[in-house]
C-alpha cells in the first residue's frame, strides 16, 4: 500500500496495488490525527489564552452533547446523570475520564 495523503487531510488515501494490476484501488480511511494532536497540545498549556486588549482568560472545558449521548447509550453512569439531572460533578468526571473526547484546561477540570 502507498499512502497518498497529505499531512492535514481529514481522510487518509491509500493506493492498494494488486499483483496483476487489475484490482488496483484507492482506499479512503477517516483521519482525525490533526484534531487529536491539537487537543493534546492545548492540554499542555496552563489553561489560559492571551486575548489582545483583554489579557489572559481561562479556557473552559467544551462538552459535545452528541458524545455525551453516545456515552449514555453505552450505559456510562456519569453521562446519564449529566443528561438527566444536569449533574455538574458527573460532567467533571466525564472530562477527567475521557480527556481525549472533551477539551479541558491542561487535561484537567
Amino acid at each position: 500500500m502507498i499512502d497518498l495523503s497529505d499531512k492535514d487531510d481529514i481522510q487518509r488515501h491509500l493506493l492498494s496495488l494488486s499483483k496483476d494490476g487489475r484490482d488496483d484501488r484507492i482506499i479512503h480511511i477517516g483521519n482525525n490525527d490533526a484534531v487529536l494532536q491539537q487537543n493534546a497540545e492545548e492540554r499542555k498549556d496552563d489553561g489560559f489564552i492571551n486575548i489582545p486588549f483583554f489579557g489572559k482568560i481561562r479556557r473552559v472545558a467544551h462538552i459535545d452533547m452528541g458524545t455525551v449521548h453516545l456515552l449514555a447509550h453505552k450505559h456510562d453512569a456519569d453521562a446519564i446523570s449529566y443528561l438527566e439531572n444536569n449533574d455538574t460533578q458527573a460532567r467533571d468526571r466525564l472530562i477527567r475520564n475521557y480527556p481525549e473526547l472533551f477539551k479541558a484546561c491542561s487535561g484537567r477540570v
